[in-house]
């Protein structure tokens, strides 16, 4: 005996490209979504619109890369109430709002 081949078609794929969202103009379009809900894109306005459809919140190894900071600097600066505080998700996770972060950025100044 053998195993009948399948005839379902395979899962679709989405590339990384996809899966991000897309702010052209005033429009925001997430193509991953709108492919699984098949939901047409919202139009939000102002120009930060994907900040203002809700919070992001960013895991430790993001906000390492953004900031160019290691884990210990980052936690030396929020004991010294330097960097933001990160939100407590659970017992054991937390994240910072990307926000925060951005504004943190913004608020460094050039040395040169």
């Amino acid at each position: 005996m053998y195993a009948k081949p399948s005839t379902q078609p395979p899962p679709p794929t989405f590339s990384s490209q996809q899966a991000t969202p897309e702010v052209l103009g005033k429009k925001v379009q997430s193509s991953a979504s709108q492919v699984a809900t098949g939901h047409q894109p919202q139009t939000v306005a102002g120009p930060t619109a994907i900040v203002d459809l809700q919070p992001i919140l960013l895991r430790l190894p993001v906000v390492m890369r953004i900031t160019g900071l290691a884990r210990s600097t980052i936690y030396r600066l929020v004991s010294q109430n330097q960097f933001p505080v990160p939100i407590k998700l659970s017992a054991r996770a937390v994240a910072w709002l990307h926000s925060e972060i951005e504004g943190w950025i913004a608020s460094r100044g050039r040395t040169h």
